[in-house]
């Protein structure tokens, strides 16, 4: 059970991943913007994936810790 979320949270976080980078290319190929706009838009893009990321750590560390400890 704990593998198929696992898998399934991969691949959600690879998904979000790509979205990210799409988003952060949007953001770059706008020229009408101001580099503050520019930075503002670069960070909302990066939400989801660092949220993705932080959450595939602490699984992780909840596995080692079942396993480990």
């Amino acid at each position: 059970m704990v593998r198929i979320n696992i898998a399934r949270e991969l691949l959600i976080s690879v998904k979000l991943k790509g979205d990210m980078f799409r988003c952060s290319a949007t953001c770059c190929d706008n020229k009408s913007i101001s580099q503050q706009e520019l930075q503002r838009c670069l960070e909302r893009c990066s939400t989801p994936g660092m949220k993705a990321d932080k959450f595939m750590q602490e699984q992780i560390q909840d596995i080692q810790v079942y396993f480990f400890y």
